[in-house]
């Protein structure tokens, strides 16, 4: 398990980064690169033909059937948490795969698929495209709870397959805000009127000469919310680069401690969506492989997913009352008693976040956190 930990939290800080490469400073990004993972894993077990699965850029190569089943167990871990012996659903993942029921060469999911995934298979008449179009978003809406209504909105390009998975987490905070006042947020681009929230409570949190951490917990929950503040004089990206190395954000979590903290963070909606298809053959390789031939030159470098398509849509929001977090990500695709020290933390500036939860990795009961969603906070929406 520690390993399988390994793989997909380098994964995802490669996506995160991936994507900061691409975005403007000005403006704010929130992705899964989780539910990425997930839809790859997907896609791989869909795949009839023997392949080798290269993650780029993050040391990790196995056959298909070996990356299917390790992401269907690391998609299990994040679905639930156990505490004492009840089971509890921390995120609602939903697949769907979607078919041209009028194509003969069309196929439906394979077994294995459904049974690693609990894939829902639905056929589809592609000719009329706009009652396609209704169904599918139809069952979108029912797993995100109505918060992504209308994923689809072009099925021009579509002919055989389409694979979406959907992952929805609703979260109430184990301290609620009651606090609230309208204050200044110092972005890159002005400052900004926003709705602060504020609480003085007790929370594990750190902090260093260049930033300051917190970790917001939920109520039944293994998951957390992280929110890591630049000091002044300290840039954003310096300290995502840092986040990103050697596991430095389960390391940073290591070193909390309890605080009494005078906090003030921005009550938030970010809604994105990004173009991933290019993301993901920068970053993985699925290749056939000929077990029969014993020569270099029988395995084709040819990438067997063949995409024509990637996209992911998400809504991440923090209120007084908790955190909600849906994505919807899909292809189309060919085939103590102690005397508490006290901490101020005003979130009026840029800052990072992530909604984390917390994993079992071996069997001697330890523990790391692992990011589901990663953004940054940068400009307020204009009121």
């Amino acid at each position: 398990m520690l390993a399988l930990y390994k793989t997909a939290t380098d994964f995802s800080w490669k996506v995160f980064e991936m994507m900061l490469k691409g975005n403007s400073y000005n403006s704010n990004i929130v992705v899964s690169p989780f539910s990425l993972l997930h839809l790859l894993g997907i896609l791989v077990s869909e795949t009839e033909i023997e392949s080798k699965v290269v993650l780029k850029n993050v040391e990790y190569e196995s056959n298909g059937n070996e990356f299917a089943n390790m992401v269907s167990d690391f998609s299990k871990r994040i679905e639930s948490s156990t505490f004492g012996t009840n089971a509890v659903e921390e995120a609602c993942l939903n697949t769907f795969l979607f078919y041209d029921k009028n194509c003969e060469s069309s196929s439906t999911p394979r077994g294995r698929t459904t049974r690693l995934f609990n894939a829902k298979s639905h056929p589809i008449n592609f000719n009329d495209l706009p009652k396609s179009m209704s169904e599918i978003n139809a069952l979108i809406s029912e797993a995100t709870n109505g918060m992504i209504p209308d994923y689809i909105n072009n099925m021009m390009d579509l002919r055989t397959s389409l694979v979406i998975n959907t992952l929805y987490l609703e979260k109430e905070w184990n301290n609620k805000f009651t606090s609230f006042d309208k204050e200044n947020f110092s972005a890159e681009n002005g400052d900004f009127l926003v709705d602060m929230m504020e609480q003085e409570e007790e929370f594990y949190a750190y902090e260093n000469e260049q930033f300051q951490a917190i970790q917001m917990s939920y109520k039944k929950s293994m998951c957390s919310f992280i929110a890591v503040l630049p000091k002044n004089g300290v840039s954003l990206s310096e300290i995502q680069q840092y986040l990103a190395k050697d596991d430095n954000l389960c390391s940073l979590v290591s070193k909390m401690d309890r605080f009494l903290v005078d906090l003030k963070i921005p009550k938030f909606s970010i809604e994105k969506d990004f173009e991933l298809t290019g993301l993901l053959k920068e970053i993985v390789d699925v290749t056939r492989t000929n077990t029969e031939a014993s020569t270099v030159e029988s395995e084709s470098k040819t990438n067997v997913l063949s995409l024509r398509k990637t996209s992911q849509r998400l809504v991440f929001s923090i209120d007084e009352i908790g955190t909600k977090a849906v994505s919807v990500t899909g292809t189309v695709f060919v085939d103590g008693c102690r005397k508490l020290s006290k901490m101020r933390m005003h979130f009026n500036r840029p800052f990072f976040y992530c909604l984390s939860k917390l994993l079992r990795v071996d069997s001697d009961y330890q523990y790391r956190e692992f990011p589901l969603i990663m953004g940054t906070y940068v400009t307020p929406k204009k009121n």
